[in-house]
């Protein structure tokens, strides 16, 4: 999981080194907002991966006894498979967000695209927090670092599709004038 997010990190920094080579002006800036907001996506993500990890330890140490940490993921099997499930969506949810990014930028993608990835990512992160809250104590001060990591995946993911929407107002607008200018 940490090799994939760190993979669309990287992806996305060369993504952006290509488009300050090959853009200027208005474009760039659309391409700074837009990479920008997804690479505060990928933090929150990394945040998040880190707190789920360490409330899944802490789950399994109170749950375990005397028996090995093997004995406890047998034990909760389903638990254990949904988490792993949810983790895996994320990871790929991560992946599907830099083609995304990467089709906009490039100007082969829409930015609908990309509102879905990140909406995406914001329904994979709910299932790895229900997955890791059912095990977990109420009063666990690591649940409530994860509250903290989801929500701020949350924040992010609203920040992406607000960057889209207004670019996607910017450019058209634009467009526009510059039609209006030809007119002329």
């Amino acid at each position: 999981m940490d090799a994939a997010i760190r993979q669309a990190v990287e992806k996305i920094e060369e993504i952006q080194r290509k488009a300050r080579e090959n853009n200027d002006g208005l474009r760039l800036e659309v391409n700074e907002r837009i990479l920008g907001t997804c690479q505060a996506l990928m933090a929150a993500i990394a945040i998040l991966v880190q707190r789920s990890r360490e409330l899944q330890a802490e789950i399994v140490a109170a749950g375990r006894g005397q028996g090995p940490p093997q004995e406890f993921y047998k034990r909760n099997h389903q638990w254990t498979e949904g988490l792993l499930s949810a983790a895996k969506a994320v990871g790929v949810a991560a992946r599907v967000l830099v083609a995304a990014a990467d089709g906009v930028v490039t100007g082969s993608g829409k930015f609908e695209q990309l509102i879905v990835a990140a909406q995406e990512i914001a329904a994979s992160t709910a299932q790895l927090f229900v997955s890791s809250r059912v095990k977990a104590d109420r009063d666990s001060e690591k649940m409530a670092a994860l509250s903290v990591a989801s929500k701020s995946v949350n924040q992010a993911t609203a920040q992406v599709v607000a960057s889209m929407l207004l670019t996607s107002l910017i450019l058209h607008y634009t467009k526009r004038r510059r039609k209006k200018w030809r007119v002329r």
